[in-house]
């Protein structure tokens, strides 16, 4: 029997600790993410604008990897733990503060059942910074994590 379950396998069911966390001992200086905002209700299939303030700490130049990883409060769902919603690149310099927006799309609240996508109604939790939330070993940076509603749901029978 070929077991396809990818609980135990990939970040996204992880439950134990990672021997180094994504991201770790990668960069020669230190970032804060110090704010984040975005809409505190969304409809399902809308798309959810998000603004992160982050500072260069240190001394050097350098590149930082925002990670921005969706978390379904409803445990009954058939969901995985985290799931990472966006991610990008950006180079900051030393001492330097910004401010960056993006977009997490609302295809990346769906998950798959019975033959269908679906996003549901309910609370989820969207965690942004240089690695993922909950490593017990860190990257040179912080998370920062705000709550939002999804307030209705909706199914699809296309892919997303």
């Amino acid at each position: 029997m070929v077991n396809y379950s990818m609980k135990g396998r990939t970040y996204r069911y992880m439950t134990g600790e990672t021997l180094y966390s994504f991201g770790y001992g990668l960069s020669y200086t230190n970032f804060n993410y110090q704010a984040m905002w975005l809409q505190p209700k969304v409809k399902a299939g809308q798309d959810i604008h998000v603004d992160l303030v982050l500072t260069n700490n240190g001394t050097v130049d350098s590149d930082e990897v925002i990670q921005c990883y969706l978390s379904w409060k409803d445990t009954s769902l058939p969901v995985p733990i985290r799931q990472l919603g966006y991610f990008n690149r950006v180079h900051i310099r030393a001492g330097q503060q910004i401010q960056h927006s993006l977009t997490i799309k609302a295809h990346r609240t769906a998950y798959w059942k019975e033959g269908l996508w679906v996003i549901s109604k309910g609370m989820m939790s969207l965690s942004c910074g240089g690695q993922q939330p909950g490593q017990r070993k860190s990257a040179p940076s912080n998370i920062v994590t705000a709550q939002f509603e999804i307030t209705d749901s909706i199914t699809y029978t296309d892919d997303l």
